[in-house]
């Protein structure tokens, strides 16, 4: 019965099973019991975090089983293993471990934003948009954020004239000045009335509608999942017949509204 309940776990909250080998131990979703050892967890977490750049990922990929081994349902780790799946190109993978991620840390804006990622990268912008804005709602004044949804949004063709002032706060906010320089040439160059531009063609004596351009891209620097960088307020976890769930909170959080948004890694010190 046990092995059941783990397997529906594993399915439900998203959490990718390492594969048997010679690397480090592998883990499984368990009960919350009290005897998972967080502080562990995040002593290898943040040594985990470390590694997080090309070159390391496959020591911080087994840096992370092992944190996950002492504390399964330490979120920030899965989080971060989401962003080593992300960049080796596994966005399944990434997926699944954004999404529990996402169930452990409901209130922190990263995790929704790093799972927007992997929709774009996907080129299922719609979805991306959606989780975009659920981490907007988190964290509204975030550049990065806001970045990722006007990107997303400009990549579905969307040209709304709200687009453009977003692009002109972008131009003057941003923390990142490739994305000032990129904000400031889109406000320029790109057309923005009712999502099309008509041109009068001489040659046959009317206007034609043409589609908007796809902005280029080339000049940002490339979206990536980011970590989380501080230990969040530990989710109160039970099983029920359909898997582990969050316990309700005395003050339930409420579902965030789906604006335009897109993803990045967590980390925790």
């Amino acid at each position: 019965m046990m092995v059941t309940i783990i397997a529906a776990c594993l399915l439900l909250a998203g959490c990718a099973k390492i594969q048997p080998g010679k690397g480090p131990a592998k883990y499984q979703t368990v009960a919350a019991t009290g005897r998972h050892d967080t502080k562990t967890a995040e002593r290898i977490h943040q040594q985990a975090v470390e590694c997080l750049q090309p070159g390391s990922m496959d020591k911080a990929e087994a840096l992370l089983n092992e944190a996950l081994v002492a504390d399964s349902t330490y979120g920030p780790a899965h989080n971060s293993l989401g962003t080593v799946y992300f960049n080796q190109g596994k966005l399944y993978l990434a997926a699944w471990e954004f999404e529990y991620a996402i169930k452990l840390m409901p209130d922190l804006a990263q995790p929704y934003n790093n799972l927007g990622l992997v929709y774009e990268k996907a080129g299922k912008y719609e979805d991306a948009l959606s989780y975009y804005s659920m981490a907007s709602s988190h964290d509204s004044g975030s550049s990065e954020i806001m970045g990722n949804i006007v990107r997303v949004r400009m990549l579905m063709g969307d040209r709304s004239p709200d687009l453009k002032d977003a692009l002109s706060d972008l131009a003057l906010n941003h923390t990142n000045r490739q994305w000032q320089c990129w904000a400031r040439d889109q406000v320029e160059l790109t057309k923005f009335d009712d999502s099309t531009t008509r041109l009068f063609d001489e040659s046959i004596g009317s206007e034609q509608i043409l589609e908007p351009k796809t902005p280029s891209l080339e000049e940002l620097p490339a979206p990536v999942p980011q970590p989380v960088l501080e230990s969040p307020a530990p989710a109160v976890m039970y099983f029920n017949d359909s898997g582990i769930q969050k316990a309700p909170q005395a003050r339930p959080h409420p579902k965030p509204v789906v604006k335009s948004t897109v993803l990045q890694p967590i980390d925790v010190p």
